[in-house]
């Protein structure tokens, strides 16, 4: 997997049944995360069956640690690690 430049946007998405869900990180955040750092933060939520849910991303111990989304239900959307996402450098707007 090829990692965004330094001091770039990063896109993080995930599938969960019937959709990706994806948070955008600020260079520094992402430089936190990579450094092993527990990092959580609310994504821009969702719309699901006509009701909107909050997500919430969870990111501990760098690209081989911990990643989980959770939605303010209670639900756990995605349990993995952050190398089974979807990562890619974003474009500054």
């Amino acid at each position: 997997m090829e990692l965004p430049r330094k001091g770039k946007r990063v896109r993080v998405s995930v599938y969960w049944p019937d959709d990706w869900k994806e948070i955008i990180l600020s260079p520094g955040d992402w430089e936190s995360i990579l450094a092993g750092q527990k990092f959580s933060e609310f994504g821009e939520g969702y719309t699901y069956e006509g009701k909107e849910y909050q997500d919430y991303w969870v990111f501990s111990g760098g690209l081989d640690g911990a990643l989980r989304v959770l939605y303010d239900d209670g639900g756990e959307g995605f349990i993995g690690t952050l190398e089974d996402a979807e990562i890619e450098e974003v474009d500054e707007v």
